[in-house]
């Protein structure tokens, strides 16, 4: 009777735990995922007004690819000044941005998918795809400052590393969101015995 009790209260203290590790990390996720917007419609806007131009793309990442002609007119548009504080945010800011959306996508990835732990592969190749291209990018702005011609294999580069960037994404964000359907069903159920 004694040693039955010891279990059942191993048991319950061990589930006490399991909530309690859950919740703090429920808790990380929701503050990163505070900290993720916070920079994004703050810092990210602050850093980048050095270069940015009213109607025109402001960014080779933020397009899913891109050819010869629209890199071309993304440099020639810009102010030698206005490309250097290009690669400044490239090199510091935007590599800051990839380090907090994957803590943030790892955090809800380990919330969501306790038992599938491969899955955290995603967020590093994710953020592997976007540190390649912002290399890309800096080539090219050094390229075309010191000979104002960007050559077609550096632009097909970071056309390719934009677009696996933005595919792992997609596929990111199609996973973060079955892992929160299956987690809010799951919790509809428990919640209705």
């Amino acid at each position: 009777m004694c040693l039955m009790n010891i279990v059942l209260y191993s048991r319950e203290v061990l589930r006490t735990n399991h909530r309690s590790k859950n919740n703090r990390l429920f808790y990380l996720a929701i503050g990163s995922t505070l900290i993720l917007l916070f920079y994004a419609l703050y810092v990210l806007p602050h850093y980048s007004a050095c270069f940015s131009l009213p109607n025109s793309n402001n960014s080779l990442g933020l397009s899913f690819g891109y050819g010869i002609r629209t890199a071309t007119q993304f440099f020639e548009t810009r102010t030698e000044e206005q490309r250097f504080c290009y690669a400044h945010f490239i090199c510091i800011w935007d590599n800051i941005f990839t380090l907090v959306y994957t803590i943030t996508h790892t955090l809800w990835l380990i919330f969501l998918f306790k038992r599938w732990r491969f899955f955290l592969a995603l967020p590093l190749l994710h953020m592997s795809a976007d540190w390649i291209e912002n290399y890309i990018e800096l080539a090219m702005v050094n390229t075309y400052n010191n000979s104002h011609n960007l050559p077609e294999p550096l632009i097909s580069s970071g056309s390719l590393a934009t677009q696996i960037k933005w595919c792992l994404s997609i596929v990111l964000y199609l996973f973060l969101v079955y892992g929160i359907l299956v987690k809010y069903r799951a919790f509809k159920t428990f919640n209705k015995h």
